[in-house]
């Protein structure tokens, strides 16, 4: 009867927990799916780059308080870019960042890949 008891109190138990867990899982998941949607950047300083596999302006730049995080910006349209800023230009730009399941993975361990649904000002930074 013991030994019974025992098992139904395990079951129990590990019933629970494994419910718990997904429920938790589940509210982290959409939070962090919320959070990350839409992020706004202002006068952020980058490096305007070219992507020839998919043929479109990226707008790369450093995650503060990491050591080796970063940001890559898809630019939708290349008509987004101002003609006279050419790839490897240092630029200080403002627009929001959102994430796209259609956009490529990312190339190196720390990245993270957003597209830059829409961009409000950029220009070539000048470090006086």
């Amino acid at each position: 009867m013991k030994l019974f008891q025992f098992s139904l109190l395990l079951i129990a138990i590990g019933s629970s927990c494994t419910s718990h867990k997904k429920v938790s899982e589940s509210a982290n998941d959409i939070d962090i799916n919320m959070i990350m949607q839409q992020t706004r950047i202002e006068n952020q300083i980058g490096v305007l780059d070219f992507i020839k596999d998919i043929g479109k302006f990226a707008i790369s730049f450093h995650q503060e308080n990491t050591i080796d995080s970063q940001y890559t910006c898809i630019v939708p349209e290349a008509s987004m870019i101002p003609a006279e800023l050419k790839p490897g230009a240092k630029v200080i730009f403002t627009g929001l960042l959102s994430k796209d399941p259609s956009l490529p993975p990312p190339r190196i361990g720390g990245e993270q890949v957003f597209l830059l649904a829409r961009l409000e000002s950029i220009r070539l930074f000048i470090n006086n």
